[in-house]
């Protein structure tokens, strides 16, 4: 039963794709074109979604490149992705919110004034969602004793939600800035062996700021 629900749901999501394009009779998905769109839409594989969508295992990293040159494959995957962050009320905003939580998250408000760990429904939201797991381990003494409970909490990686919100904010982007000059005479000379006594125009340089010395032909 659960594989006929899973294959009947496909069908209506491949059919919801083509029914959905825009484009003209003669750039309208295909069949196969749609299922690959959401294949890729599960895990964001090209190779994994054209095989799962039936295209040759011999030729699939081919196809996925192929298909995800395609204009109108293009257009319904980002068609797609913008209709379920609408969905799910997602925004490039509302996602760096979340990872700043994590990322600035503090573990003492994790636990209260005599250090013990503040049960997690009395927790506030912006701590809350920077717990990555629970584990709670009971022990039995014996008959007489009480039970005890081992509470152990694993927060989500905060060296990576840092990571992932300096990209997003593009805080580590390396920069080189380059001066170029070309000498007409070096160029001619590359191209056929000889500048035909063409007076040199500029000093042929790769000057890097901050790079030393200019290098001169």
């Amino acid at each position: 039963m659960k594989v006929k629900a899973k294959g009947d749901r496909l069908e209506r999501n491949v059919a919801g794709l083509q029914a959905s394009d825009s484009s003209g009779p003669d750039k309208k998905l295909t069949a196969r074109q749609a299922r690959f769109v959401w294949e890729f839409l599960l895990d964001l594989n090209a190779t994994q979604a054209a095989i799962r969508s039936g295209y040759s295992l011999r030729t699939a990293n081919r196809t996925a490149s192929e298909n995800l040159s395609k204009p109108v494959i293009q257009e319904a995957i980002q068609k797609a992705q913008l209709e379920r962050s609408k969905r799910l009320e997602m925004s490039a905003d509302k996602v760096s919110s979340e990872i700043a939580k994590i990322a600035f998250s503090d573990a003492r408000k994790l636990f209260d004034e005599n250090g013990n760990l503040i049960p997690v429904h009395l927790l506030d939201d912006d701590t809350a969602v920077t717990i990555a797991r629970i584990e709670v381990t009971e022990i039995e003494a014996g008959e007489d004793a009480p039970l005890t409970r081992i509470k152990k909490i694993k927060p989500w990686d905060k060296l990576k939600a840092l990571e992932l919100l300096g990209k997003h904010l593009a805080l580590f982007t390396d920069r080189v800035v380059a001066k170029v000059e070309f000498d007409i005479d070096v160029i001619l000379r590359d191209l056929s062996g000889s500048t035909r006594g063409l007076p040199s125009l500029m000093q042929c340089n790769l000057k890097s700021i901050g790079g030393g010395d200019d290098q001169q032909e």
